[in-house]
């Protein structure tokens, strides 16, 4: 409970972090998910491949810039994408 209005601000502002840091965990998760899919349809293009791997690179640098994640784990996040695509 809080005593003080600073400290009733200071638990609205981390509420609407955290929402905000969830929601782009979720997106990233998602994207992740899609891939999956798209990688284990048998028709899947090279092309597709490429394209939802720039989206999702492009997802994680987003939420890296916005400080939700740390460039040490988008880094991670980014190679294992790497590496997927290369095992395909």
């Amino acid at each position: 409970m809080a005593n003080t209005k600073q400290a009733e601000k200071m638990i609205r502002k981390t509420e609407r972090n955290t929402r905000y840091n969830k929601w782009w965990k979720s997106k990233i998760k998602e994207a992740f998910k899609n891939l999956d899919l798209i990688a284990a349809k048998p028709s899947v293009t090279a092309e597709e491949l490429k394209a939802e791997k720039s989206k999702i690179q492009k997802i994680i640098d987003k939420a890296t810039k916005n400080k939700v994640i740390h460039q040490n784990k988008s880094n991670r996040m980014k190679s294992k994408i790497l590496k997927n695509q290369l095992g395909k």
